[in-house]
């Protein structure tokens, strides 16, 4: 583990009080209202422990526990929590809110896995139609480096499976940070190697990492999670990264 990710996690569990700029019930976020939240709420105590003590374990404890962590929340409509008709929150509003949609707990697992050392790669916000409720869902991809099939994490189902195991979902397209794959079959999909920040169709992804960035404590976070990626880049990790069909 090297320095800046020590200092991180030293300060990270001294943080109290934590400004997130957040109104939990309401209207969405404006972040130039910032409220204090201190550290003793529960999970987000367990969300930092989890982190802390989760840099050394095995890829598939980070996906188990980060999987159980997200699924202690409840599904919410935006309509309902945010009084909008779509809204993507980062992390700590999901988890002080104690409530989200698929995208809020997609985007606080590619996020807390990012930020447990998972090379950025091998996750990939994956936008699928859920077939049984006819309906837009998100889940997040993990691709383990010896196979294309990526292992599911899901807000519907706790298990992690297999995506050729969840034939109810559709897969359209998946995305992280840098890249977009439009999806044409589990062997087979055009990858297009892109800022997705760049692009017009991802506005609400930009709003919430403004939001992300906006916030110190959001900011110590992100810079682990790049610490890790370039950690993972420059031991050659990212040369695992699973083939497809481009």
């Amino acid at each position: 583990m090297n320095n800046q990710i020590r200092v991180w996690l030293s300060s990270l569990m001294l943080a109290v009080p934590v400004m997130v700029p957040l109104t939990v019930y309401g209207s969405p976020p404006d972040p130039s209202n910032d409220i204090a939240h201190t550290a003793n709420n529960t999970y987000l105590t367990a969300w930092q422990d989890l982190i802390k003590q989760g840099q050394s374990w095995e890829d598939s404890r980070k996906l188990e526990e980060t999987n159980a962590f997200f699924a202690n929340f409840d599904w919410k409509a935006d309509s309902t929590l945010w009084k909008t008709e779509d809204y993507w929150a980062t992390p700590i509003e999901t988890i002080l809110s104690k409530a989200g949609d698929c995208e809020d707990f997609a985007v606080g697992k590619y996020l807390t896995l990012l930020a447990l050392g998972i090379p950025m790669p091998r996750l990939r916000l994956t936008y699928a139609v859920q077939v049984e409720l006819n309906q837009a869902h998100m889940v997040l991809a993990y691709f383990p480096a010896d196979r294309t099939d990526p292992l599911i994490l899901d807000n519907l189902i706790p298990e992690i499976m297999p995506e050729s195991s969840r034939p109810d979902l559709k897969t359209k397209y998946r995305f992280n940070d840098k890249a977009i794959w439009f999806h044409e079959s589990l062997q087979s999909e055009r990858k297009v190697e892109r800022d997705i920040s760049e692009l017009a169709g991802f506005v609400k992804w930009n709003e919430m990492k403004q939001r992300l960035n906006s916030d110190p404590f959001n900011q110590e976070i992100l810079q682990l999670a790049q610490a890790e990626t370039e950690r993972a880049n420059e031991q050659g990790l990212h040369s695992s990264e699973p083939s497809t069909s481009l």
